[in-house]
């Protein structure tokens, strides 16, 4: 089994599934489509001021705020809101569950969907929007190490129940 390792609250959201969405600058493996894949949390300190813009931008709706790709309404922003004040809750170099990566599209045309338009859309033809489905959050994250792109997990492909 494949893991991609993320920064936090990035991994979190995509395992709790708020995040459809994973932007690469390199397309997703063939052999990966329709395949899971372990969302690993990166060992770097959570960005709180990051944390904070994420959760001002989709509770303020400014206009760049489709840059972020999220969904979630009231439980999104109740979850933006317990990890501000709560930074320990975000797991760091740890395994967080599973994601199914069902294809790919540009980012360009996801950065649609969500809105963006214009100077907003600048950079997102470049990247590729990886499409994540039916996320599977473990009960107790994995403790790991992380590697970059995406690598072969050693650790169980599920953890808990």
């Amino acid at each position: 089994m494949k893991a991609l390792t993320l920064h936090q609250p990035f991994a979190s959201l995509i395992v709790e599934g708020f995040k459809q969405y994973e932007f690469r600058g390199w397309l997703p493996p063939e052999a990966v489509f329709g395949q899971r894949v372990v969302v690993h949390a990166a060992a770097k300190k959570v960005d709180m001021a990051q944390l904070r813009g994420i959760f001002f931008d989709m509770v303020e709706g400014p206009p760049d705020s489709s840059m972020w790709c999220l969904e979630g309404g009231d439980s999104l922003e109740s979850r933006l809101k317990h990890w501000i004040d709560h930074p320990e809750d975000l797991p760091l170099a740890a395994g967080l569950g599973t994601i199914l990566i069902s294809g790919y599209r540009t980012g360009d045309v996801v950065a649609r969907i969500y809105g963006a338009d214009g100077e907003l859309l600048e950079g997102y033809d470049t990247n590729y929007a990886w499409c994540l489905a039916q996320p599977d959050r473990w009960v107790d994250p994995f403790p790991a190490r992380g590697f970059q792109k995406l690598w072969n997990w050693t650790g169980p492909e599920s953890v808990g129940a």
